[in-house]
């Protein structure tokens, strides 16, 4: 592999555990695991830190001292880079999609604990928001300030290194724990995670299939995200790779009433598998997939038998920022 890849930064506690879920592999008749990168940290748990380790590297060797990047309000990407820059001494600029409504909960709350300068958006202004995050780059080259722009999710070739590297921490944890991986089922929500994973299980000669479960947009839309995120590795990191999105498995259907978004049948889910094994999902992204890899299961793409890896990409502290939606009915079972 090409020795000039960056050097990541350690931000991330890895590996994290992969654990085997016996009741809810009993009910479903397949060996799940889960691979828990909700547990990469504290305040930065969640699959994001593994992308920033490496967009954050790259930005010190670079000089920079201000990071700008965007999200939601309630963005689990945003609330880890916040931790992440306060963590090196680097200003945070993160423009939000939404307004205050939700400013004491969850994610919100604790992007505004970290000090990160918050500038509110508009479903418009969010469609633009690459020219906006340039134009900020701008004006803090204007006062002396070097910047740095990270995508949404940190998902471009840089930050997709991250989960590239993770296939080897997946495949050298089922070797020990005598597991053959069949299926790996992830979340989409941005597409980096899913496009580096791809790119990981191609480079290392991973024999698993992977299923990617959107949560927005839709297959078509991630397959194109995806491209341009290999044709990014291809240029800045690994020539010898090829990759063609059109081989990705998306699986469309699980989004609901869209990003961000739950109903009460979603939310009786959620609660009705931490009560059945431990494990808290949460409404915008791993609940969503979980109904995919249960549906996968159900159509028999995961066959009988076979074992599959579920990636909990974190997100408890956005499902905290969801509280007001949860009513009484949702937890009764």
């Amino acid at each position: 592999m090409n020795s000039n890849l960056p050097t990541p930064l350690r931000l991330a506690q890895l590996p994290t555990p992969m654990e085997y879920l016996p009741l809810p592999s009993a009910r479903l008749g397949v060996r799940i695991l889960v691979k828990r990168d909700d547990l990469t940290g504290g305040i930065t748990s969640g699959n994001k830190v593994r992308k920033l380790e490496y967009s954050l590297s790259v930005a010190k060797t670079e000089g920079c001292q201000v990071i700008i990047s965007c999200g939601a309000t309630q963005t689990n990407h945003g609330r880890a880079l916040a931790a992440l820059c306060a963590q090196l001494n680097m200003k945070c600029h993160l423009f939000l999609l939404g307004d205050e409504s939700d400013k004491d909960r969850g994610n919100h709350l604790l992007i505004r604990i970290l000090g990160a300068r918050i500038e509110y958006i508009k479903l418009d202004e969010y469609a633009n928001r690459h020219e906006l995050m340039t134009r900020a780059q701008e004006e803090y080259a204007q006062e002396k300030q070097k910047s740095f722009i990270i995508p949404t999710g940190a998902s471009d070739g840089l930050g997709s290194l991250g989960y590239m590297m993770a296939v080897l921490e997946i495949a050298e944890q089922s070797q020990a724990m005598g597991e053959k991986i069949d299926h790996i089922v992830v979340a989409v929500g941005s597409g980096g995670t899913m496009a580096g994973l791809f790119a990981g299980t191609t480079e290392f000669q991973q024999k698993w299939r992977l299923h990617g479960i959107t949560v927005c947009d839709n297959a078509d839309y991630f397959r194109l995200e995806s491209q341009k995120i290999f044709e990014d590795i291809r240029s800045h990191f690994l020539p010898h790779l090829e990759l063609d999105a059109n081989d990705m498995e998306f699986v469309d259907g699980f989004k609901g009433r869209g990003y961000g978004r739950s109903d009460g049948a979603l939310r009786k889910r959620l609660v009705a598998l931490a009560r059945e094994c431990g494990l808290v999902l949460d409404p915008v992204y791993t609940m969503k997939a979980w109904r995919g890899l249960e549906a996968l299961v159900e159509r028999q793409v995961i066959r009988p038998g076979e074992t599959v890896v579920f990636i909990h990409t974190g997100g408890t502290n956005g499902l905290l920022g969801h509280g007001p939606h949860f009513r009484m009915e949702d937890l009764e079972t």
